[in-house]
């Protein structure tokens, strides 16, 4: 993988501040890497792991993944 987009790159978080201000940033669920052989999108959820905090956007987010071979083809 040579690079990664997700759209919208930024979610909107509620929930007590004492929890939303120790959030770096949201997650999503697992991509599948090994049968990729070309750049590819696809919709996953996004979520943050501190079950205090909610997103108030939309979970569900593009990620594009760009895909290149590499020089050993064995």
């Amino acid at each position: 993988m040579v690079r990664q987009e997700v759209t919208p790159d930024k979610v909107r978080i509620a929930g007590p501040e004492s929890h939303v201000v120790s959030i770096d940033a949201a997650e999503t669920d697992a991509i599948d890497l090994s049968a990729m052989t070309r750049t590819s999108a696809m919709r996953v959820d996004a979520f943050v792991s501190d079950p205090q905090v909610r997103l108030e956007s939309s979970p569900i987010v593009t990620v594009k993944l760009t895909i290149e071979k590499t020089g050993n083809t064995k």
